[in-house]
């Protein structure tokens, strides 16, 4: 399971729920995200997931669209066989909760 930039917030109350349970019954979750976004509930490592925070990824600067887009051109620049044989990919190589920081 993969979250772009993924929402967050349960029922318009509860901004930290995804957070907390997003990814927990995923046999692989991943999160792509910016801290920095200007939208509540998209800018924090999953606790469920391996998580990606491209806030100073190399390139974003010269983005041409605001920052809550960037994880989802990320992610489809990167696409690659890896990302589409999700048995390769597990939480022992890439730890849930762990946060995987641009530039890389």
């Amino acid at each position: 399971m993969t979250f772009l930039d993924g929402i967050s917030i349960k029922g318009g109350r509860d901004y930290n729920w995804g957070y907390r349970n997003h990814g927990r019954c995923a046999d692989f979750a991943r999160s792509v995200y910016v801290a920095d976004d200007f939208a509540p509930g998209h800018n924090q490592p999953y606790d469920h997931a391996h998580n990606i925070d491209l806030t100073e990824a190399p390139g974003r600067r010269d983005f041409d669209r605001p920052g809550h887009y960037y994880p989802l051109q990320y992610f489809l620049d990167q696409l690659g066989p890896a990302e589409m044989q999700p048995r390769l990919r597990s939480h022992t190589s890439a730890p849930r909760g762990a946060v995987k920081k641009a530039p890389f």
